[in-house]
């Protein structure tokens, strides 16, 4: 069943959903192509040639996508009123289209696996011009509720590592690592180095650890994401997590990358955390809380 009012557009199928079913993928580019549309139309101030697709509660100057992972398969997808005129988002080619479909179906289905039905995964579509507006503003186009809530993921090469260390096996002494920090605070890599130093301490010396930022082409590699759009789930590598501290303890939601340059994520803190144990509930397992933030 396929219906649409003036805020939302719902496809509703019946039976136990799969990544193998063809009506999965039929109905994503179904509801892609009616995205496109709506957003296009959403950049347009007459209230009255838009109203019909793209009237919200007008709490943001950006269409959203929700993914409500309940009985057999429900997608719904919504738009909030928006007035695009300032962003000059231009429109989403066809293959960046058909990029945010797969980043979008990836993180889900990996979310689903680990979750089940026990999370909402909400994205949000943002224009291409993201990254030229300053904190308030994608804070804004997100609906963050605060500039600290806006979060990146950056992967950090241990580049003193001893030569045998080569991989991500060893989360307490791996080569990689993903650090989620806010970007209204500075990253203090010094902390970082120390924090992992200390996990070694009579194992190895502090010599040989020096977290920097991954070469971008490495980064890609690694997690399967493009700059700007890094998230730490689903990643082509399991790479062990270091959770900035005011991450992980002050906020209950997070705004990540979404897979896509031009998708952001809203995950609940606590399940974030959750999804990031990968190796088990030890707490001397990943993912590490760090006070590595300034």
């Amino acid at each position: 069943m396929l219906w649409f009012d003036a805020r939302s557009v719902h496809v509703d199928v019946g039976g136990e959903a799969s990544d193998e079913s063809s009506r999965y993928v039929a109905i994503y580019h179904r509801l892609l192509k009616l995205e496109s549309l709506i957003y296009d139309r959403g950049g347009s101030s007459d209230a009255s040639s838009s109203s019909s697709l793209a009237v919200g509660d007008g709490g943001g100057d950006c269409d959203s996508l929700d993914f409500f992972p309940l009985d057999g398969l429900r997608v719904g997808v919504m738009y909030d009123d928006v007035s695009l005129a300032d962003a000059a988002a231009p429109r989403a080619s066809e293959a960046s289209v058909a990029a945010m479909d797969d980043a979008r179906f990836r993180i889900t289905k990996y979310v689903r696996s680990k979750l089940g039905d026990r999370t909402t995964l909400r994205f949000v579509r943002v224009p291409t011009t993201y990254y030229d507006h300053d904190l308030a503003w994608r804070a804004r186009i997100t609906k963050a509720p605060s500039e600290m809530h806006i979060a990146k993921t950056i992967v950090m090469e241990n580049t003193r590592a001893p030569p045998e260390v080569k991989d991500c096996s060893n989360p307490k002494l791996s080569k990689y690592y993903a650090v989620m920090v806010q970007y209204a605070r500075r990253l203090n890599t010094d902390r970082v180095r120390k924090y992992l130093a200390g996990m070694n301490t009579g194992v190895l010396g502090s010599k040989f650890f020096n977290p920097r930022l991954c070469p971008e082409e490495l980064s890609e590699q690694l997690t399967g994401f493009e700059k700007g759009a890094v998230v730490p789930l689903a990643m082509n590598t399991d790479i062990p997590a270091v959770v900035a501290k005011h991450i992980a303890e002050d906020l209950s939601t997070v705004i990540l990358g979404g897979g896509h340059v031009d998708l952001k994520l809203h995950l609940p803190v606590s399940h974030l955390l959750e999804l990031l144990r990968t190796r088990g509930d030890d707490d001397a397992l990943p993912p590490f809380i760090v006070d590595c933030t300034e």
